[in-house]
């Protein structure tokens, strides 16, 4: 049994993973406030492709990607946290983000992992928020000349995709 299962989760990192199911279920549900609603008002934000955003400017455009994003495509995304670590009122978490998007115009799906790294703190109200969020796009490798799966997450939605809102 590995050394993780054999120790209960901290309620931090419960917490922790719970704002991460709040992110994925608002970007899978395509509502831009609820994605939001995990970041602290002062983040920083780091989005591959993106210009830097600061506290309320960063939330702008934040929310201003996002809008776009869902105005054209149904989004399927899968957090995969490689660890959390907590500090205290502090923490950090670092995995993947898988992204299938689906063209509401119709057309082939469109797949993206991205890396992440996001820094957290504790609020005075006991909620965990994002104060500083980096991405950037993960790259296929290659182990002596195969291609391993890219996509940990099972495209089901894609087989059977529910209706567009």
């Amino acid at each position: 049994m590995d050394e993780r299962e054999e120790r209960p989760m901290p309620d931090e990192i419960y917490l922790i993973n719970k704002a991460k199911t709040e992110f994925r279920d608002g970007y899978n549900a395509g509502n831009v406030e609820q994605i939001l609603s995990i970041f602290d008002p002062h983040f920083v934000d780091m989005s591959q492709g993106e210009l830097t955003g600061f506290g309320e400017n960063g939330l702008t455009l934040m929310r201003q990607r996002l809008l776009t994003l869902f105005s054209q495509y149904r989004v399927k995304m899968v957090p995969i946290i490689i660890d959390v670590v907590v500090n205290g009122s502090t923490a950090y978490d670092f995995g993947w983000h898988e992204i299938t998007l689906i063209p509401k115009a119709g057309g082939d799906a469109l797949r993206q992992r991205l890396r992440y790294l996001e820094h957290w703190k504790k609020k005075a109200e006991g909620e965990w928020k994002i104060t500083f969020f980096v991405s950037n796009e993960d790259r296929k490798e290659t182990f002596n000349g195969m291609q391993p799966h890219w996509f940990i997450s099972v495209d089901e939605d894609l087989k059977n995709p529910r209706p567009s809102a």
